[in-house]
């Protein structure tokens, strides 16, 4: 398996499943790999994630060839809130949590753990929030 594959089923995974049709809270309007900033995402809720690192699992973790690795990568979301309601960021951060926990849903489930969540709300004058969520996936490296 490669990292490049990983990325491109996640994102996949994600466009395909995470919906309100499908027992899901919200319906993001996009799904981006990579960098993007709020302004950059026009209809919210929006749902982007990005490699961090991908670094060689260590052999006190079962590692026997150098080939198994952990791809770490950076889940963030951005979400129009009102003064003093920030479920609908809270709901967005659930269902990304929900999804990378649901078997039928995410192809890579097994092999995923799920790492610190960060919320940002804001004032009365602020009305953007946004979530961080670190995720780890587990694989061993094929070279095409």
């Amino acid at each position: 398996m490669t990292r490049k594959t990983i990325l491109e089923q996640i994102k996949k995974d994600l466009e395909d499943n995470l919906h309100s049709s499908n027992n899901y809270k919200s319906d993001p309007t996009q799904i981006i790999e990579g960098i993007t900033n709020f302004d950059e995402a026009i209809q919210r809720p929006v749902i982007a994630f990005m490699l961090t690192s991908d670094t060689i699992m260590d052999e006190d973790l079962g590692a026997e060839d150098g080939r198994e690795r952990i791809l770490n990568i950076l889940m963030y979301g951005y979400e129009d809130v009102s003064y003093n309601n920030y479920q609908p960021l809270y709901d967005l951060i659930d269902d990304v949590e929900k999804f990378l926990m649901n078997t039928t849903d995410f192809t890579y489930t097994d092999q995923t753990l799920l790492g610190n969540v960060s919320l940002w709300t804001g004032g009365v004058d602020f009305n953007r929030a946004y979530f961080t969520l670190e995720v780890q996936v587990y694989y061993t490296q094929t070279l095409d």
